[in-house]
């Protein structure tokens, strides 16, 4: 029984799966998403988050190997957001047109996402 403790440690705390538990979890998210009719509650990111968390929070993973696993991502993020760029400039005067609502759900997102963090913190025990 030891045995396989030590071994799920180990498991828990290789980089393959800091990936695979990210990956796995957002694609979870996206087929929620699409099975719920696409609702914005069951978007692929809050879903992901949402699993990533209960799996860091139930499991042997701290979250301190979860950040430094997870930085290939963080380092991908950057030239894919680089690379949206250019759909974005093609559709700018669907943009333009459209400037009220993006700019009313871009500000409700930013409250929403500090709330979430201060509750997700609150949840896991963070201390003020």
């Amino acid at each position: 029984m030891n045995d396989l403790l030590v071994r799920l440690e180990l498991f828990m705390s290789n980089p393959v799966t800091v990936l695979l538990l990210t990956l796995g979890a957002y694609l979870t998210g996206e087929r929620l998403f699409i099975r719920s009719g696409r609702k914005g509650w069951f978007h692929p990111v809050i879903v992901g988050s949402l699993l990533v968390f209960l799996v860091i929070h139930f499991s042997s993973m701290s979250i301190e190997t979860y950040t430094e696993h997870s930085s290939i991502l963080k380092t991908l993020l950057a030239p894919f957001t680089v690379a949206l760029a250019i759909p974005l400039s093609q559709q700018l005067h669907h943009v333009r047109r459209h400037a009220g609502p993006i700019l009313s759900t871009l500000l409700l997102g930013a409250v929403l996402v500090v709330l979430l963090g201060l509750g997700f913190a609150w949840v896991s025990g963070a201390g003020e």
